[in-house]
């Protein structure tokens, strides 16, 4: 029995899709020309080519089904989803010592310490090889300001605070050469207000100069 269907979206289906018959349920249904792999038939849903399936596998007692040891749409075969078939050229060794390079923070050495790419920062492994766990709420803090020496005796577990307060100094530093870059950069464009040539303060952002 065909579908009714109104005649503008009828006529627009004819120029797109054909008239076929559902293998299950033998009514005719428009769609594409695209048969099942396997059983190279056409349904007119999902749930009627699974009802089919399961038809046919009850009219064959003993039968294998067609997909018994698939996985997904493909058939599986012996390499398929193999773990440890062959190592990554860019794997490391346990042991690894590497320096990521950051945007906004220095940069810091990390070692490999297990496989599944398990990385730690060099200067928490060392401490704990001497003292144990870094104590919680504590961060690991370089006397010298480098954070690629790593060495026991230049290592200090400070809490938040007074490692904030360690590198105020800095901070403040590093704040006021950008506020400096921003007014110069808004100098040169000709956009809003001047600022002042002294940067010994921050610069307002309401145009005030300080």
């Amino acid at each position: 029995m065909v579908t009714h269907h109104s005649s503008s979206s009828l006529s627009r289906k004819k120029y797109r899709q054909i008239l076929l018959v559902c293998a299950y349920c033998q009514q005719e249904f428009y769609g594409r020309l695209r048969k099942n792999r396997q059983t190279k038939r056409h349904f007119c849903s999902a749930k009627h080519h699974l009802l089919f399936q399961k038809t046919i596998e009850a009219c064959n007692k003993g039968q294998v089904s067609w997909s018994k040891g698939t996985k997904g749409i493909l058939k599986a075969v012996s390499t398929s989803f193999g773990m440890g078939l062959r190592d990554s050229p860019n794997k490391q060794p346990v042991g690894t010592v590497q320096i990521r390079k950051y945007t906004n923070r220095p940069d810091r050495a990390w070692v490999k310490v297990a496989e599944s790419n398990q990385w730690k920062l060099r200067a928490v492994l060392i401490w704990e090889q001497a003292y144990g766990p870094v104590p919680q709420g504590h961060i690991l803090h370089h006397k010298d300001r480098n954070p690629l020496n790593d060495m026991l005796d230049n290592l200090e577990a400070l809490t938040r605070a007074e490692h904030l307060h360690e590198h105020k100094q800095e901070f403040e530093e590093k704040r006021r050469l950008n506020a400096q870059a921003y007014w110069e950069k808004r100098r040169q464009g000709g956009n809003g207000p001047q600022a002042s040539t002294d940067y010994a303060g921050l610069p307002l952002f309401g145009g005030a100069t300080p």
